[in-house]
């Protein structure tokens, strides 16, 4: 999706999207303490994915998703 034909608005608005999930992700944005239930393993799971899928994308490097993960994975 992130090709040569698309617009720098289009490639803009994607960028915008994929940070506020990134910052969604990010584990010192939750403000809940997360156990060791199974919704909370699904979270980490969330999270790792859409920093691969980040990742994958190119809106963040691979140090950047080296040091999220480790972030994630701490929880």
């Amino acid at each position: 999706m992130s090709g040569p034909s698309m617009t720098p608005i289009a490639r803009n608005n994607l960028c915008v999207y994929a940070l506020r999930s990134c910052a969604k992700a990010c584990p010192q944005n939750d403000s809940i303490n997360s156990s060791a239930s199974p919704k909370a393993h699904g979270d980490v799971y969330t999270q790792l994915k859409q920093l691969k899928e980040l990742l994958d994308s190119g809106i963040i490097t691979q140090a950047e998703f080296d040091v999220r993960k480790s972030k994630v994975l701490a929880q």
